[in-house]
């Protein structure tokens, strides 16, 4: 019985911790992966175009939160929420909506909003989530942050 309530300390210890990345070799600690949900990701590429704002702009993020399907974020200028739905590597963003402020990065939070939008499938690579859209183009690209 003892042995049992150590193992259930140790699942509990590794708790919301990156999953080691399928195939990598077992003395390699930096390879990890993400997971989809629970992770704060940061926006880093809209069409193939790095994302720069200025030093004093709030990074612009999407964390997806379950089990009640719900994206949080920040888009640029505004606080974004809204719903999605997971098939295997089938992603739908819906109901996304902003507060309305304006400011200098609304080109970013618009290019952002409509990449969700036109999301319809999902990797990730390393730190790197990758939205793409029905022909298989990437639309955005995010890196992984801690919550």
């Amino acid at each position: 019985m003892r042995w049992l309530a150590l193992m259930m300390l140790g699942m509990v210890g590794c708790a919301g911790q990156p999953v080691a990345e399928r195939g990598a070799a077992p003395d390699d600690p930096n390879r990890v992966t993400h997971e989809l949900t629970g992770t704060r990701w940061a926006l880093a590429e809209l069409a193939g175009e790095a994302v720069s704002l200025g030093e004093q702009a709030r990074e612009p993020f999407i964390a997806l939160e379950s089990p009640t399907p719900r994206v949080v974020g920040h888009a640029g200028c505004n606080r974004l929420t809204g719903g999605y739905t997971l098939m295997g590597e089938q992603v739908r963003f819906t109901s996304v909506a902003t507060t309305r402020m304006y400011c200098e990065y609304m080109a970013v939070e618009t290019g952002l909003l409509q990449a969700l939008d036109a999301a319809r499938r999902w990797r990730i690579e390393d730190d790197r989530l990758v939205l793409l859209d029905a022909q298989g183009t990437t639309v955005a690209s995010f890196l992984a942050r801690n919550l």
